[in-house]
């Protein structure tokens, strides 16, 4: 059965047709985001059903993933899938809060997300009502099987019995991870790569006489903003999530305060993104 990579099946709900990545047109910040919401929405509503990934390193097995959303949401967070068929949280301001409450990181998590071509197809038909966007032959609503509350599960072709089990064990992450001891690598990693960092960012002494330690290494905190801004794209009043430099601000603080655990002062927040905001903007005006 045909399937559709996660930016041909976001290019198909902005533009209407499924394009590769490479394909896409230059200006597409301000379409991005909308797509991602509907394609959420259709995920959580039961009209998309059929989302699988691959969970952990390349090479891993491919799985089913489509309680992951539900899940999530029940819990206070709102998951989006990337162009680049990962993960992310939304508002971007909850990521951290999201990777710290289950020890994971998101582009590290699931990748190579990708959708049933008839599916996307016939869910964001131009032909059907918004509301009434589904499948022919298919409930609104789908039960999902399950060992958690008895509920059932709704018929399907040839059901893939292998998938099926693992899109129940890949949801164990998230409810595990409360309980299960995060694993020791991620946090000598972020030791060992903040420590040559940090004597390779850029000075902080000007800033800090009198020889006092930066509050925070403002060369991540720069990587930190192009991601952001990349997955964010430019601020956009139709965003109240993104509408205003304030946003990328209070997610730069959140950032801070998980990372380094401190929350610099707005002042000193908006003095430091200044650059790589205006060199982000530049490299955006180049392309």
């Amino acid at each position: 059965m045909p399937r559709w990579s996660a930016a041909q099946q976001l290019s198909r709900i902005a533009l209407k047709k499924p394009l590769q990545l490479t394909e896409w047109p230059d200006d597409m910040s301000g379409q991005i985001l909308p797509a991602q919401l509907k394609l959420r929405e259709a995920i959580v509503q039961r009209r998309i059903t059929d989302v699988r990934g691959r969970l952990g390193p390349p090479g891993s097995k491919e799985q089913r993933l489509t309680d992951l959303f539900s899940d999530a949401e029940s819990m206070g967070f709102t998951l989006l899938v990337t162009l680049y068929g990962t993960l992310t949280v939304h508002p971007p301001y909850k990521r951290h809060k999201f990777e710290e409450k289950h020890k994971i990181d998101l582009d590290d998590w699931w990748r190579g997300i990708n959708f049933d071509q008839d599916e996307g197809e016939q869910t964001f038909s131009a032909s059907l009502a918004p509301c009434q966007e589904q499948q022919p032959g298919r409930s609104h609503l789908r039960l999902v099987s399950g060992a958690r509350s008895g509920e059932t599960e709704e018929s399907m072709p040839e059901p893939e019995p292998e998938l099926a089990k693992a899109e129940h064990a890949a949801l164990k992450p998230i409810e595990l991870a409360t309980t299960e001891p995060a694993p020791t690598e991620p946090q000598p990693n972020e030791q060992t790569v903040a420590e040559p960092l940090a004597d390779s960012a850029k000075p902080a002494a000007a800033p800090h006489p009198g020889g006092r330690p930066p509050v925070a290494n403002w060369s991540m905190v720069d990587d930190e903003v192009f991601r952001l801004m990349n997955d964010n794209g430019e601020f956009s009043v139709d965003d109240p999530e993104w509408n205003a430099q304030a946003r990328l601000e209070e997610a730069i603080a959140d950032f801070c305060e998980s990372k380094f655990k401190t929350r610099p002062s707005e002042t000193t927040i908006k003095d430091n993104i200044h650059e790589p905001l205006e060199r982000w903007r530049q490299s955006r005006s180049e392309t």
